[in-house]
Parts: structure tokens; sequence; C-alpha cells
């Protein structure tokens, strides 16, 4: 190949990037606006509970993700890594002050008569101090969950982060609503709705063990 044909060639490349660049940014600005217009439909409605949007990034091995409130502004940070010895994500503020925690346990034990092939246990604190274990339980159809404090029970799909929490005939948590489906977006949205203010941080620690779980 000539000099001239190799100049041409670079030249062919660099146009061919840079269009390839713009296509990407394009379509990539294009998923955003959809994934605020979902979001401001969310946050359009007029409930009473606190409301919190979880973008999660789509990364199972090293997290690092924000949680916003009813104005868009940024409440929450999650981080931590899913891919360690010992699995766990934090939950800190906006000064990065550490306030909540969820660890995998590295061994779940079940009864021998249990039909469970790889049971999950996952140890919620808040403030330091141990809260209580959210357990597995295998179906033959649905991964579901047991919560081993507060008598509270989870009803719906985990997997599809379609749930709701209850403490008997009262709702304490709405999960719902995974946004944006679109392949091309880094991040996966899901909405809480919290009824009782004083458990936005257990709602919010609860929803995070349950996202470890449907991706792990």
């Amino acid at each position: 190949m000539g000099i001239g044909s190799m100049i041409l060639s670079k030249v062919a490349k660099t146009v061919a990037l840079d269009a390839a660049t713009t296509v990407y940014d394009k379509a990539s600005e294009k998923v955003q606006k959809k994934t605020e217009k979902k979001i401001q439909k969310y946050l359009q409605d007029d409930s009473a509970a606190v409301q919190l949007v979880v973008c999660n990034s789509r990364d199972t091995s090293t997290k690092s993700y924000c949680v916003y409130d009813r104005n868009k502004n940024e409440k929450y940070q999650i981080k931590g890594k899913l891919s360690s010895r010992s699995p766990h994500l934090t939950i800190v503020d906006r000064n990065g002050n550490k306030l909540a925690s969820v660890k995998e346990k590295r061994i779940a034990f079940r009864s021998p008569l249990s039909l469970e092939e790889d049971p999950k246990d996952y140890i919620l604190e808040i403030g330091g101090k141990k809260i209580g274990v959210i357990k597995s339980q295998d179906t033959r159809l649905l991964r579901k969950f047991e919560f081993c404090f507060n008598h509270w029970e989870v009803k719906g799909n985990v997997l599809k982060m379609q749930y709701v929490i209850n403490n008997g005939k009262e709702i304490i948590l709405t999960v719902n609503d995974r946004a944006p489906m679109e392949m091309n977006s880094d991040y996966d949205c899901y909405y809480l709705d919290i009824y009782r203010p004083e458990n936005e941080l257990i709602g919010l620690a609860i929803a995070t063990a349950l996202d470890i779980a449907s991706t792990s």
C-alpha cells in the first residue's frame, strides 16, 4: 500500500469513527430523555409516601450508584462489591457518611430436608447495628424471601422488581417498574414508595438486599 493510499485509509477510519461516536452520543441522549420522562411521570404521583428513585448500574461486580428523592436530587449513594469473598453494599449519604449496609453471608445453612440448592442469607445493618436477616426460600416456580425481623413479608416478583412489603394489612414499601429497559443504557431504575418516613432507611436497605438477590 502506497503512502497516499495509507493516508486515505486512515482518514476513512477517522471519519467512520467520528460518525459512530456521533450516532452513539445521539442514542445515549435519546435514552437519557426517555429515562427522565419515565422518572418524571412516576414523581408526578400525588402519593404521600416517601418516594425514591434508584438508578442501579448494570455492572454486576463493582457497584457505585445513586438514589434520588422526589425532587430528583441525589440523596444516597450505594457502593460495594458483589464479586468478593464477602459480597456487600454500603448506603451512604451525600457527605459519604455510612448509614446502612447489606452483607451476604458466605455460608447459608438450611434444614437437611430443604430442597434449596443455593441458599442466600443477607444481613442488614443500620447505624452499625444488625437489625435482621433476609433468607431466600427456593420453590419450584419462584425464589421467595423470608424476613427474620419485624414480622414483615414480601409479596410479588422480586426478580422483576415488582413487589410489596407488608406488615399484616399495612403496606410498608412498594418497589416497582425497572426502567429504562433500552439495551444501550448502562443503568436500570426502579422506584420505591415508603409509607412511613421512619422506615425510609430500612426500606432502602431491604430493597438493596433484594436487588442483590435478583442480580447475583
